[in-house]
């Protein structure tokens, strides 16, 4: 990991995007095959370098909880006593204003049964992290009508959407926002709405063609965000800011650039991933500043 290419991005994501939060996917405490990624790859090493440049460029930084085989409250406790032993004294670990407490997103949260959920964030539970040092604000990912009840019972905080392909969930699902939100508010729960540039992972899903969602020279992603902002959310998070091979991405793109492989890759040999012409490299991070200053505004 070159610390000189993250903190390029870690100033881009500051000054153009106007961003004042990144999401940090984590996949777990150790290197073992249960706390890798999809492609085998352990991201806790590389936290210690993206905070510190996110400290340098005025950003803050939270969690993005990834899963693992087996996951329960017990282990989730040891995660979270990992991170906050390891990164909280950072100047750029993330504390919501409204609670003084850290963010988490916890992705694929549904996997998890609400009665292990509930041991961690139900603050009757004997073994609550509720007013410890491991409390925090935890997001579950929302995905339709019928999961409201888990998220109920299992005492989240509030809800993500995360899916950049509209339609793909209830969640992601633009038209869906506003009674999301008004059933967030009922419950006195957080929403997390989230945004993308587009979506396009058949390089590394060639069976997935059906949620493909073409960019639209930045229609699609500014039509995203004016849905997000209508429906008048705690937070609006960006899938992504570098997730390219699912083709979320806002970071730069440099025009004419082959890669002979990417992580991931089922296919192998070049490939050209999408460019944002006829706009500069920096055009989605300009559009995410402004609908990010606009954000600020409601």
């Amino acid at each position: 990991l070159d610390p000189s290419v993250v903190r390029s991005q870690m100033e881009e994501i500051a000054r153009v995007a106007r961003a004042g939060v990144v999401a940090l996917s984590w996949t777990g405490r150790r290197e073992d095959e249960r706390f890798t990624d999809g492609q085998g790859v352990w991201t806790d090493p590389a936290v210690a370098t993206v905070l510190a440049a996110a400290a340098e460029a005025g950003l803050q930084a939270c969690f993005h909880l990834e899963p693992y085989a087996d996951r329960t409250a017990a282990s989730v406790a040891l995660d979270l006593r990992w991170i906050a032993d390891r990164y909280s004294s950072s100047p750029a670990f993330y504390r919501e204003v409204r609670s003084g407490l850290p963010v988490y997103y916890v992705y694929d949260s549904y996997r998890t049964a609400a009665a292990q959920w509930a041991r961690l964030f139900c603050p009757a539970s004997p073994s609550t992290i509720r007013g410890t040092p491991l409390d925090g604000v935890f997001l579950a990912l929302y995905l339709a009508h019928d999961s409201r009840q888990f998220i109920l019972d299992s005492c989240f905080d509030g809800v993500y959407t995360y899916f950049a392909s509209t339609g793909f969930t209830e969640g992601s699902t633009p038209r869906r926002w506003p009674e999301l939100a008004a059933w967030t508010r009922a419950h006195g729960l957080r929403l997390s709405l989230s945004v993308g540039p587009g979506y396009d992972d058949t390089r590394i899903r060639p069976w997935n063609a059906a949620s493909t969602k073409a960019r639209r020279d930045g229609a699609y992603y500014r039509d995203m965000w004016a849905e997000a902002l209508k429906a008048k959310p705690d937070m609006v998070s960006v899938t992504s800011y570098n997730e390219w091979g699912e083709g979320t991405q806002i970071e730069p793109a440099q025009a004419g650039v082959a890669v002979e492989r990417s992580i991931g890759d089922r296919e192998g040999g070049p490939y050209r991933y999408v460019d944002y012409l006829p706009h500069d490299p920096l055009f989605y991070l300009q559009l995410t500043g402004e609908f990010a200053e606009r954000f600020a505004r409601l």
